[in-house]
């Protein structure tokens, strides 16, 4: 008898609280639902460094004035510029992935197109690594060609510092001064272009480093990463960000 009751008394239980802990059972599932997509996605934060993952993105993709995929509207963060700088991933630069599915060299300039990779994002920036790297190219559409947009160039003298961009936007703000050098100088070794990050009104200013000789200038800059420095070029608009034409000679350190 006392067991009967007792299985009873559980089953009356049970039913009395069902909505309740069918309430609870779909709190959980959505919790987790949330926080497993949070985790897999291909949002990083410069923030918060909460997500990591792989994701598939569309949009124009531009050569100049270092490789820029221009995203589908509602396919990036709110409030963040369309245009991502591209990075390659450990093992191949940009170009060399670019370089191994076209026919002709440049053909994929101003092409529609699919790409997989890990989105980063801070400071109204945007930065995607092809991750996957000799697969990350996914389609083109070379149907249409979309035009580059671009400012005429200006003289101008800018006090910053030379960093790499995916060592900044991965490691929280953290990826800057001497402290950081060694890890920018692989990266460069990598073929991650270079930014300049000037501050101005309170703000960061990121201005894309380009060279008016034929040089590698991520070879040349080298030394010149993690440091103040004041450098004198021409400045222009292209395709979504601020880009500085110059070249070794044309760079001290400020300290």
């Amino acid at each position: 008898m006392k067991n009967d009751f007792s299985i009873k008394t559980i089953k009356q239980l049970f039913k009395s609280n069902q909505k309740s802990v069918l309430i609870i059972c779909m709190g959980t599932f959505i919790f987790w639902a949330l926080y497993t997509t949070q985790k897999r996605g291909g949002f990083h934060d410069l923030d918060t460094a909460e997500s990591w993952g792989v994701n598939t993105f569309s949009g124009v993709y531009f050569n100049l004035p270092q490789p820029v995929f221009v995203l589908d509207e509602g396919t990036y963060p709110e409030g963040l510029k369309s245009q991502a700088l591209l990075v390659g991933n450990e093992r191949f630069d940009v170009a060399e992935i670019i370089a191994a599915k076209e026919e002709t060299p440049g053909e994929f300039n101003g092409k529609y197109m699919r790409i997989s990779g890990t989105l980063f994002y801070g400071d109204e920036k945007m930065l995607i690594e092809l991750t996957d790297g000799m697969n990350a190219i996914i389609s083109v559409n070379k149907s249409l060609s979309y035009p580059v947009q671009q400012t005429q160039p200006k003289a101008v003298t800018l006090n910053g510092e030379i960093l790499n961009p995916k060592c900044w936007f991965d490691s929280l703000k953290s990826g800057e001064g001497k402290s950081h050098k060694s890890c920018a100088i692989r990266c460069i070794e990598e073929g991650k272009p270079l930014i300049l990050k000037v501050l101005k009104d309170g703000g960061n200013v990121y201005y894309l480093l380009e060279s008016t000789t034929p040089e590698n200038i991520n070879t040349s800059l080298s030394d010149f990463v993690a440091e103040p420095v004041q450098i004198e070029g021409q400045v222009l608009y292209q395709n979504g960000w601020n880009v500085v034409r110059t070249n070794v000679s044309k760079i001290k350190y400020l300290n």
